[in-house]
């Protein structure tokens, strides 16, 4: 069996046959006709065979190079479409995934990106539980746990995806006087405040 190393040359002049010129292919396919004359002659150097003929219109295919083209589109267009089925096959995205997110950072960091993603990838199924509590990735079978501050478990691969500010207030016109607290837990005796998105009636 004879080998055959110069499949680009043969989708080349699979290309100039089509086009039927070489002003035409390069418009096809966006490469100089300069690159198809050279890839063209080294193909028929490698093959020791004459495949088209020039003229002022553009080119003609000889016996071989018609025979050759008759055979060779076949197999460029195979390899064409194989290599497209394993393209799709590495970016298309299916089947399920469990998520664990804080319902403030679902709320404000993360719907969007959500949205998007299931615009992108339709076959993926997203369940999503909501809560602050600590979870076990394998455990409790979760793909992905988002979380507020630094990483416990050292044996876990984290990524920072958003930074939320945090800031502590009280109502202006509350009367409440706020005396200097000596720990964070002294904070636990003052009644908790809705969160700003969420106003309480009547105020």
């Amino acid at each position: 069996m004879i080998g055959f190393s110069d499949f680009d040359g043969l989708v080349i002049f699979t290309r100039i046959a089509q086009a039927g010129s070489l002003a035409a292919a390069e418009r096809a396919t966006g490469i100089p006709k300069a690159t198809l004359s050279r890839r063209l002659a080294a193909l028929e150097q490698s093959l020791d065979v004459r495949l088209v003929r020039r003229t002022k219109t553009g080119v003609v295919l000889t016996e071989e190079g018609r025979r050759l083209f008759e055979r060779g589109l076949p197999a460029v267009g195979l390899a064409e479409l194989a290599v497209a089925e394993v393209r799709h096959d590495g970016t298309a995205l299916s089947g399920n995934v469990r998520l664990s997110l804080p319902p403030d950072i679902a709320v404000a960091a993360l719907a969007p990106a959500l949205i998007r993603f299931k615009r992108r990838h339709p076959d993926v199924n997203v369940e999503m539980t909501l809560a602050d509590r600590r979870v076990s990735l394998v455990e409790e079978g979760y793909d992905l746990v988002v979380r507020m501050g630094p990483l416990t478990d050292s044996d876990l691969m984290s990524r920072r995806i958003a930074s939320l500010p945090r800031t502590l207030s009280r109502v202006r016109r509350s009367s409440m006087p706020i005396p200097r607290c000596s720990s964070p837990r002294s904070l636990r005796r003052f009644p908790r405040s809705r969160s700003p998105a969420t106003p309480v009636p009547g105020n």
